[in-house]
């Protein structure tokens, strides 16, 4: 009966769980010590950018 709320609510926890994950690491990118911001592309940027779309929840999410 209450099977089908629990689920919900389960994907739901993981869906928040993985924006605040990804605001976490932008945050960290954009104003931390070896921040991006004035400096050149280079391939660890990307490395970065690679690893942040797996945590980011899909639209149906």
């Amino acid at each position: 009966m209450f099977q089908n709320i629990l689920m919900t609510v389960t994907v739901n926890i993981s869906t928040v769980r993985s924006i605040i994950k990804t605001n976490d690491r932008l945050r960290s990118i954009s104003f931390g010590s070896g921040a991006v911001i004035k400096q050149e592309w280079h391939e660890g940027s990307e490395f970065i950018l690679g690893t942040l779309m797996q945590d980011i929840p899909r639209v149906k999410d």
